[in-house]
């Protein structure tokens, strides 16, 4: 049997950006109360218990992003009139796939249908190496310009550099994990690239001379890549564990032989 679990919570400006309610988003942002960078957040789970495995989807969208999702360039302008917008903050994304060996190991880590939070119901954080049989996963943070130049959205890349609190040169990290023990795969690619860096690798050349022109760009700011396995902080705990069982073993042989 498995399980799927969905969960959605969104501010009331996050619903009215959603909507695109125009009349009510300058009602919202109007208001001292309202902090207009708290993200619509998402999450989806499901398992499949014949296979002992489950799937993540997370993402921490706030309102700049959603404007730019819906490519709505009145609400967008509205959003970054607020003195209390902050023009650099982050998307979080995460997808996660992963099977794993033991079934109690696995029983123990699925999610609760009752109140799975962000906090609670990613269950593998900790995981020992040596549960694992199969895992992909990708964790992503971007800014608005950088999620912009992905949507092909030149006007809003124009609007968010004519704002003088814009860090052009932020970099974006992009992580990949790919680990396969059928395959003896372990990587875990890490990424950073500035908006520039991105746009160049995609060829889009409206958007790389629209930043060019703006003369904040550091052209010589370098993307940045590393590939190494995985690293597990359990794996010297493990090992040592190991070390010991294979020594009772090898005791428990010799007296038994005696």
């Amino acid at each position: 049997n498995g399980k799927k679990i969905k969960r959605r919570e969104r501010t009331a400006l996050a619903m009215a950006v959603e909507n695109e309610s125009i009349e009510t988003v300058k009602l919202l942002i109007s208001s001292e109360k309202v902090d207009p960078n708290l993200p619509r957040t998402y999450f989806s789970y499901r398992d499949e218990h014949e296979e002992w495995s489950s799937e993540i989807d997370e993402k921490e969208r706030p309102p700049l992003f959603i404007a730019i999702y819906k490519n709505n360039i009145e609400i967008f302008k509205l959003l970054l009139n607020s003195e209390k917008i902050d023009i650099n903050i982050l998307q979080i994304e995460l997808k996660s796939e992963i099977w794993v060996d033991d079934s109690e190991e696995w029983d123990e880590r699925r999610a609760d249908y009752d109140n799975p939070t962000f906090e609670t119901s990613y269950l593998w954080g900790d995981i020992p190496k040596k549960w694992i049989s199969t895992l992909r996963e990708k964790k992503n943070q971007k800014s608005p310009l950088f999620f912009a130049i992905e949507s092909n959205n030149n006007k809003i890349v124009q609007i968010l550099l004519e704002n003088e609190k814009i860090d052009v040169n932020l970099r974006n990290k992009l992580v990949d994990t790919n680990i396969s023990k059928d395959d003896k795969k372990n990587t875990n690619k890490v990424e950073e690239k500035t908006a520039l860096n991105f746009a160049i690798e995609n060829e889009n050349i409206n958007a790389v001379n629209i930043l060019l022109k703006t003369g904040k760009i550091n052209i010589d700011f370098p993307s940045k890549l590393s590939i190494k396995p995985k690293e597990f902080e359990e794996d010297e705990e493990d090992e040592n564990e190991d070390e010991e069982e294979e020594k009772e073993e090898k005791e428990e042989k010799e007296h038994t032989s005696i």
